[in-house]
């Protein structure tokens, strides 16, 4: 089989050019025929062609010959598309269709839905788009970047593709949980929830810990609102629970006070790949307070792999990723008060502890080890080509 996987890249690199990455990889390793199709944003952030942006995102026409080309050339079985935004736009979904090759495209984020993408604004979910012909509160609220302007165009973008019917020549559209399946299948778009096939993330499994001290809990992520960052600090403040931070962003002022307040937090910065990966074998559990649905969280995918428990929020997806009491334990979102006694309820109780750790490693095993993720995406390409 033949796989061209095409992907936008952002300007800052997320999770969504990791998981295009390591799916690449995984689907060489096991025998595809892969060719990758990348496009970037670098070019249209200023001058003349800042002007042009909202004009070319609707329908690019060099992404579209760009895509052709590549088709006739790779002659692929399938055109698997991770993001559109902004440069490739949805005009290779046409460049495919035009050459009779099927689409399956995986919906990292809401953006098909609301132009927020995250379905989230001012630190509350926001669901209004989900159902309406044109989302005009999203437009009066500036969901993106806080422009009225900006989420007019790309509010316009979405609903001309939605008319045309760019969407219906997706064969099949990836979500990463039931929960994502359950927002699409009752939306706008209209589809069938056959349409949209479950296929989780997935990472590698890093060593097990030979005898971890598994002392303190472990916050890893960007420190910023939807992360739920003020709901850990507030948990924690005045307390003797041992947390450790990592990362950066916008709220690291605000932790860096926490932490000279507390002896008992540390804010460690932004560390580098491999002492995060100790941290995370060494730690209790993993601390995860979005108040945001998140799309599928690599770090607790990474955190179930060696072992460790997940302390979550109890909203959108991370509700599905963590049964309470088997691999984790689950809190009311926003609520310090709830965080607060699920940490106190897993440092109290050993026993508990520990099978909770064998259920995170179970989970991994189970849902999101390579191997498993290899089976489910032949078998969604499989469905999709002609026989």
């Amino acid at each position: 089989m033949k796989v061209l996987v095409l992907h936008n890249r952002y300007n800052l690199r997320g999770g969504e050019e990791s998981v295009f990455e390591a799916e690449c990889g995984l689907l060489e390793r096991n025998g595809i025929e892969v060719r990758r199709l990348e496009f970037t944003n670098a070019g249209f952030a200023s001058g003349w062609r800042r002007i042009l942006a909202p004009l070319v995102s609707v329908f690019n026409p060099v992404s579209f010959l760009k895509a052709r080309r590549a088709i006739r050339e790779f002659r692929p079985d399938v055109l698997h598309v991770h993001n559109l935004f902004s440069n490739a736009t949805p005009a290779v979904i046409w460049a495919a269709s035009s050459e009779r090759v099927p689409v399956v495209m995986t919906l990292h984020n809401f953006r098909l839905l609301c132009p927020s993408a995250t379905l989230l604004h001012d630190g509350e979910i926001f669901e209004s788009s989900l159902r309406a012909f044109f989302p005009w509160r999203a437009v009066a609220k500036g969901v993106y970047r806080g422009s009225r302007a900006q989420t007019f165009a790309l509010a316009a973008n979405l609903v001309f593709h939605r008319l045309i019917g760019t969407w219906g020549r997706v064969d099949r559209f990836i979500v990463l949980s039931r929960f994502a399946q359950e927002k699409f299948a009752t939306s706008r778009l209209g589809f069938l929830r056959s349409r949209f096939v479950v296929k989780p993330n997935f990472v590698a499994a890093g060593p097990l810990p030979d005898s971890p001290s598994r002392e303190r809990f472990l916050f890893v992520g960007r420190l910023s609102p939807e992360k739920g960052v003020h709901v850990l600090l507030e948990a924690v403040k005045g307390t003797s629970i041992p947390l450790d931070i990592v990362g950066d962003g916008p709220l690291r002022s605000e932790v860096e006070s926490a932490a000279a307040a507390n002896p008992h937090l540390r804010y460690l910065g932004p560390r580098p790949r491999e002492e995060v990966d100790a941290a995370m074998r060494s730690a209790k559990a993993l601390l995860f307070p979005s108040i945001w649905y998140e799309g599928m969280p690599m770090v607790i995918l990474e955190s179930f792999s060696v072992g460790t428990p997940v302390v979550a929020s109890r909203l959108g997806t991370m509700a599905e990723l963590i049964q309470d009491g088997d691999n984790g334990r689950l809190f009311e979102p926003g609520e310090p008060a709830s965080l607060r006694s699920a940490v106190q309820g897993v440092l109290g109780n050993p026993e508990a502890w520990a099978a909770m750790s064998a259920g995170a490693r179970r989970s991994w095993e189970t849902h999101y080890a390579p191997e498993t993720n290899f089976v489910l995406l032949r078998e969604i390409y499989e469905g999709v080509v002609p026989r």
